[in-house]
């Protein structure tokens, strides 16, 4: 079975929302997200996800519903792009 996680970004005011969240990986600030569930649409994953963490209730934002035109994607370990 494939893992998918979904990342939110969350500006309000000019400011980026950012958990402090103890990993053993050394590093404690992160972007709120998580897996998608199987056979979870991704927004849906996206706004659990962003309730689970911060107890936020939040939409889906234009990149999102745009299904992020021109992106790419990461297979491999987070560590090596930082995470």
């Amino acid at each position: 079975m494939k893992v998918v996680r979904v990342t939110g970004v969350l500006i309000e005011d000019g400011h980026i929302l950012l958990l402090d969240q103890d990993t053993d990986t050394g590093r404690s600030w992160s972007l709120p997200g998580g897996k998608a569930e199987e056979g979870e649409a991704l927004g849906d994953a996206l706004v659990r996800e962003m309730r689970e963490e911060t107890g936020l209730e939040v939409q889906v934002g234009r990149l999102a519903r745009a299904g992020f035109p021109g992106a790419g994607s990461y297979v491999g370990a987070k560590a090596a792009i930082g995470l």
